[in-house]
Formats: C-alpha cells, sequence, structure tokens
C-alpha cells in the first residue's frame, strides 16, 4: 500500500495483477494494470503523485520491471530486469522487487530481496548505488521484504531472514547502524527452500 499528499490509497493488488485506488475513507476510484503486471508488491508515491510499481513477476527469470505511471494510471517509464547478480552485470538487476519507496529528493530505493539487498535510483531509473550482501551482520541482509524513508531521507528496511529493522543514512554504507527484534521462526525462501532459524539476540 502506498498513500499520496491528498490521502488517497494505492493498493497493490498482487494475484489479480492490478493496482487499485480509494479515498482515504475507503471509496473506490479506479484501478489499472489488469493483464499489465505479473505480481505487483512494491508501492510508492512521489511528491508529484507518480506510482511507481514493483513487479515480481513469475517468469522463469523472475522478471523485474520498475514501472512508473501518473496517479490516474497513464504509463510514464519503467526500468530493471531480472536475474541474479552473479550471472548479470549488477546495475538495475532485480530478483523480486518486493518493496519500493521515493525519499524527499525523489530518489527511488527498490528492495532486491532475491539478491540480498537494496538498490537506489533516480526517478527515471538512473543507477545511483546500491547496498547490503546476505548475512547477518550490520548491513547484511537475508531477503529483505520493504522500504521506507522518513522526511531526513533516512532508510528503514525491513530485514525478514533476520527478523529484525536496519536504518541507514543517505549514502549506501550505515552512518547509524540501528537493529531491533528478534524471533525464533524457520523462514521460507525462494522456491520453499527452508532457511536456518533466527537466533535471539
Amino acid at each position: 500500500m502506498a498513500v499520496d499528499a491528498s490521502g488517497n490509497v494505492y493498493v497493490a493488488d498482487n494475484l489479480n495483477g492490478r493496482i487499485q485506488k480509494f479515498t482515504d475513507t475507503g471509496a473506490y476510484l479506479t484501478q489499472w494494470g489488469n493483464g499489465l503486471f505479473n505480481g505487483p508488491t512494491g508501492l510508492a508515491v512521489d511528491a508529484s503523485g507518480n506510482v511507481y510499481v514493483g513487479d515480481t513477476g513469475h517468469s522463469g527469470i523472475h522478471l523485474q520491471l520498475r514501472q512508473k505511471f501518473t496517479a490516474s494510471g497513464v504509463y510514464l517509464t519503467q526500468w530493471g530486469y531480472g536475474g541474479q547478480r552473479r550471472r548479470a552485470v549488477r546495475r538495475a538487476v532485480l530478483r523480486w522487487a518486493v518493496g519500493v519507496a521515493v525519499d524527499a529528493s525523489g530518489s527511488v530505493y527498490a528492495v532486491d530481496h532475491g539478491n540480498h539487498r537494496v538498490q537506489r535510483f533516480t526517478d527515471t531509473g538512473g543507477y545511483l548505488g546500491q547496498w547490503g550482501t546476505q548475512g547477518s551482520g550490520n548491513g547484511q541482509f537475508l531477503y529483505p521484504y520493504s522500504v521506507a524513508t522518513d522526511a531526513a531521507d533516512n532508510v528503514y528496511v525491513a530485514d525478514l531472514g533476520n527478523n529484525r529493522i536496519q536504518k541507514f543514512g543517505l549514502v549506501p554504507t550505515p552512518v547509524q547502524s540501528v537493529t531491533w527484534g528478534s524471533m525464533k521462526a524457520r523462514y521460507r525462501g525462494e522456491r520453499g527452500a527452508t532457511q536456518p532459524a533466527a537466533q535471539d539476540k
């Protein structure tokens, strides 16, 4: 879900392959994407009302599209493609882009779930940087899932496989590493593989 400056609510309707838009009281406004998306999950709205959609895809190569629309669903642009970074060039390769966020300066952040990292782009898809490797240390991720930014452009990442939230400064290295939360659980990762249980800290 995402909310624009006017309070309208956007919902990524994953299984129906569409985006729906509502008022802040739940009145239906519009929808788009039927037949266009293949598993939309990540969703963000910038200060101008443009809508960014992370389409996780279900194709053999796990196609990833970072798609941009107006608030009424008019298509503007897209970037990114599917794959694992060890098999392709590093930039704009996205494997299950399940989370998207836009900061106050208009930079777009994409959670690259299957590659255990976060990537940063301009609002037109220009590559700005990335951070994260697979692991449990500070600045590392295990299947990160969602991302958010605050008014100071700090970046918060839900580190799903490590059962924690990590906070980062604007640059792609931790300025302030803050984590909290832990639980003993087993996480089912890609293709149903069971990941080791997280340890309490």
